[in-house]
């Protein structure tokens, strides 16, 4: 905009500070209009407070006391009309009597404003610090949700491809060994094929806890083919009874959803074998009309419920998790099961499905 432009603008529009001291003037003008017509016998001082009290608050400490030093004046001229004093400088006084109360009324509103307006921009700035810390927070729990899970996909791949490899390399020298004492006949033979044995197995363990490290893969974004193979590994590679249930009318799920809530099975299913010693995890997902929640209950060793401060880095990255889904994360216990994690997660209306439901697929894994 070129000066010429901004001078026509300033030009067609007073400026904005001006407006509230006209329409303060016009309310002096108002009111001595009234005290005019009721006459000096009824005093309305108090009356003229009022475009005093707003002007200086919607104009400022100068506008107001340009509108207190005119409702004097107008009150002198109304007030000494028509009425004799026993002294001539009686008015006057009372005028400056007058003229005192607004404008301290003037410079109080004032001051009031002033501290509201530094509260407004305190308040701002403090809310300003607190979003700016809660979005540090989030990015560092993303952070270390990214790294934790990272780390596990590396921990799944190294015990894969290098420790079961090089399990696998130790059985097959070890089988060699047993091959040729029992050629010789040999009675370590047996001790031998014994060790082979145990080295399979260990090889078994490691492919199976390699598996289970792993993020979901080929489930298509099917949560319970996902869940039921999750159950399936929890059983071998623990030993324990993990029982799968989801409701067959589950709405469609993204691939990101899939993903996020089988995370948060596999975590929660983890921890109770590994802190809980549970010999019994049950994993459910149960359909609500406008909600999903996944529950994993289990026995074992009762755990005191954390507070917010001292939860645990696992509990943190599930309640992570679940709120990249919108969801809620809690972590409880019930008379008949030690733990129970439940994640709800909201559902769209118009993934909806009626109240006639279909029973839910149970997986025995």
């Amino acid at each position: 905009m070129t000066e010429a432009s901004k001078y026509r603008s300033l030009k067609a529009s007073p400026p904005r500070r001006f407006v509230p001291c006209i329409a303060g003037l016009a309310g002096v003008g108002l009111v001595g209009l009234v005290d005019w017509w009721t006459g000096s016998e009824i005093s309305l001082s108090i009356l003229y407070l009022l475009p005093i009290g707003l002007t200086t608050w919607f104009g400022g400490l100068r506008s107001g006391l340009l509108v207190s030093f005119a409702a004097t004046g107008v009150w002198l001229t109304l007030d000494s009309r028509g009425v004799s004093y026993s002294r001539p400088f009686i008015p006057y006084w009372n005028a400056l009597v007058r003229m005192g109360f607004f404008l301290l009324t003037a410079l109080l509103l004032n001051r009031v404003r002033s501290l509201t307006l530094n509260l407004e921009a305190l308040i701002t700035k403090r809310t300003a610090a607190l979003v700016s810390e809660v979005e540090q927070r989030k990015q560092v729990e993303r952070e270390v949700a990214e790294v934790s899970q990272r780390e596990q996909e590396r921990l799944a791949y190294e015990l894969h491809d290098q420790l079961s490899a090089y399990l696998a390399g130790v059985a097959f020298q070890a089988k060699a060994l047993a091959e040729r004492l029992d050629r010789r006949a040999l009675p370590e033979a047996i001790d031998a094929q014994w060790l082979v044995g145990l080295v399979n197995d260990a090889a078994g363990q490691v492919r199976k806890l390699a598996h289970l490290l792993a993020p979901v893969q080929g489930a298509g974004g099917d949560l319970s083919l996902a869940l039921s193979g999750l159950g399936a590994d929890m059983e071998s590679l623990f030993g324990i009874t993990c029982l799968v249930e989801v409701d067959r009318d589950l709405p469609a799920l993204t691939g990101e959803q899939c993903h996020q809530l089988f995370l948060i099975a596999q975590e929660a299913a983890r921890n109770a074998v590994r802190h809980g010693q549970a010999q019994s995890v049950e994993i459910s997902v149960q359909r609500e009309p406008d909600a999903l929640n996944l529950v994993v209950r289990s026995d074992g060793k009762s755990c005191p419920i954390p507070d917010d401060v001292a939860l645990g880095l696992g509990l943190r990255i599930m309640r992570y998790r679940a709120g990249l889904l919108g969801g809620t994360f809690a972590f409880t216990s019930e008379e008949n099961a030690a733990t129970v994690v439940v994640c709800r997660v909201p559902l769209e209306r118009d993934l909806n499905l009626s109240a006639d439901s279909a029973p839910p697929t149970r997986f025995a894994a």
